[in-house]
């Protein structure tokens, strides 16, 4: 399929729209292998867990053109992103984009601000960790409890839920207060934190020699959300 886009449709640049790309070993160096088997002019970038990743692994992708990693930071607090289950530490998420910055791949960090437990000085913590990862991009997403999960009934019993509305379940509009937040506290912090990211002098600088168009239209996007 990618040797169909990119000879018959000129495609340059692919996204592949797997939340565990990286998860199988094996089969991301066997696409990897196969795109310099087929000599391949493409780039292209994926969603990765930072528990799944390795200098080789990353040496490998970034010679078949890899060039963006989509990468779940969600929080600075161990205690909250051990409630994820998802077997993620604070050292796992410093190594991910360590190694990423090695091998010269563009990192996108995924955070999630006003998970059960947020408060505050929690999300402030946050924000600044994610200043100090240093990403290419990153956004700020609001938790969402969708409905069938431990989310969602956890959420439900503690009455935390304020919007019923199932048209603002987009991750960006505050739909569930926390113990510290409310709903207008929790959008006004989402605000500041891309305010804080974004709009560094010298995070620009640097992102405007690397992708100038692309950091144009993210800050333009950002300054019409935020002011």
């Amino acid at each position: 399929e990618m040797e169909h886009l990119v000879l018959d449709h000129h495609v340059g640049i692919i996204a592949f729209m797997d939340d565990t790309f990286t998860l199988n070993h094996r089969m991301v160096e066997a696409i990897c292998d196969e795109i310099k088997k087929r000599d391949l002019d493409v780039f292209w970038g994926c969603t990765a867990r930072v528990d799944t990743l390795s200098d080789e692994l990353l040496e490998k992708m970034r010679e078949a053109g890899c060039i963006t990693l989509f990468l779940g930071v969600e929080s600075a607090d161990q205690q909250m992103l051990d409630s994820t289950s998802k077997n993620i530490t604070i050292e796992k998420i410093r190594q991910a984009f360590q190694l990423s910055k090695k091998h010269k791949i563009r990192t996108i960090a995924s955070v999630v601000l006003g998970m059960p437990g947020d408060t505050k000085e929690s999300i402030k913590r946050t924000v600044n960790f994610v200043r100090e990862l240093n990403p290419s991009y990153a956004v700020f997403s609001l938790a969402t409890p969708y409905p069938g999960t431990r989310f969602y009934k956890e959420s439900v019993e503690k009455n935390l839920i304020k919007v019923k509305d199932w048209s603002k379940y987009t991750l960006i509009a505050p739909v569930l207060e926390t113990v510290d937040c409310s709903l207008e506290e929790l959008r006004n912090l989402q605000y500041k934190a891309f305010r804080n990211f974004y709009l560094r002098p010298g995070y620009i600088l640097r992102q405007a020699w690397m992708d100038g168009p692309i950091l144009i239209k993210t800050i333009a996007g950002v300054i019409k959300e935020v002011i």
